[in-house]
């Protein structure tokens, strides 16, 4: 299946006021919502996100094994970095909640 343009979509529902308010207040975050009837969970996602991720998908190279030493690369000097250690032991601290 093609990429199809954003406004095509036969499917498209209206959100609803509380769907709406939580995309005001966290703009540029996924808002998750749940089927009250069957329990699965969606992600509300700006359209032009989803078409960024959906071309990552289009040709169906993807592969999430090659992606994670890019993102572990990325983030090896936030891992690495000087108090970051006491994240390893952060179950051990935690509160009970």
């Amino acid at each position: 299946m093609g990429l199809l343009p954003i406004w095509y979509n036969p499917s498209m529902v209206k959100l609803s006021p509380e769907q709406r308010e939580a995309i005001r207040q966290h703009p540029g975050m996924p808002i998750y919502v749940v089927d009250p009837d069957t329990g699965a969970k969606y992600a509300l996602v700006h359209a032009a996100t989803f078409q960024k991720v959906q071309a990552l998908f289009a040709d169906g190279d993807f592969d999430p094994e090659e992606f994670l030493p890019l993102v572990h690369e990325a983030l090896a000097g936030d891992i690495d970095a000087p108090g970051m250690e006491l994240y390893d032991e952060y179950e051990t601290h935690r509160p009970n909640s």
